[in-house]
C-alpha cells in the first residue's frame, strides 16, 4: 500500500515558480558561430595571466549562448517518474474530492472518496511494478542509477514493506 499522505497536493506545488533553462534544440548556431569567429581576441593575445583569459573566454561563450539560445520556463515536478498521466489525474480527482468533502462531509462524499483511493492505490501499484520491471530489463545503468538515488531522498524510502502476508 501506498501512503498517499506524503504526496504533493495542489497546495504545495502551485506556489511553486517556474525555472528557466536554455533550448539547445532552438538555438541560432549560425549566428553564434559568427559571433564568435568575428569577436575581436587580438588584445588578449598578450596576456600571460591564464585565469584571466580563462574568464575571458568563459565570459564571451556565456554571452553567446545568452544572445542566441532561447529560454524555456520550466514548472517542477515532485510526482515519481513511475507516475502515469492517469494517476496524476486520479491524485487530482482526489484533491478535488476532499475538498468537497471537508465543508459537507457525507456519506455519499466519502464513499466517493474511499472508492477513487483505492482505485488509485491499485493503478499506482500497477504502474510502480510496470516501470521498475522495464527499468530491470532495459539495462540502461543511467536510468536504474537515477531511480534508485531518488529512493533515497528523504521520505522516498519506506519504513514498512510488505509482499503477499510477509512483512519487513
Amino acid at each position: 500500500m501506498f501512503d498517499l499522505s506524503g504526496l504533493p497536493t495542489n497546495e504545495d506545488t502551485k506556489n511553486l515558480k517556474p525555472y528557466p533553462t536554455y533550448n539547445y534544440d532552438k538555438a541560432d548556431w549560425e549566428n553564434m558561430n559568427e559571433y564568435i569567429i568575428n569577436f575581436d581576441f587580438r588584445t588578449y593575445y598578450n596576456s600571460v595571466d591564464v585565469n584571466f583569459l580563462w574568464e575571458f573566454c568563459k565570459s564571451v561563450i556565456f554571452n553567446c549562448i545568452d544572445l542566441f539560445v532561447p529560454k524555456v520556463l520550466h514548472k517542477p515536478n515532485f510526482h515519481p517518474v513511475w507516475f502515469t498521466p492517469d494517476i496524476i489525474h486520479k491524485l487530482n480527482q482526489i484533491h478535488s474530492l476532499r475538498r468537497k468533502y471537508r465543508p459537507h462531509p457525507s456519506p455519499n462524499n466519502a464513499s466517493k472518496l474511499s472508492n477513487a483511493k483505492v482505485h488509485l492505490q491499485s493503478i499506482m501499484t500497477s504502474a510502480k511494478l510496470s516501470y521498475e520491471t522495464s527499468l530491470a530489463t532495459s539495462n540502461n545503468c543511467n536510468k536504474i542509477y537515477k531511480y534508485i538515488t531518488s529512493l533515497s531522498k528523504k521520505c522516498s524510502i519506506p519504513t514498512c514493506m510488505h509482499c503477499g502476508s510477509k512483512l519487513s
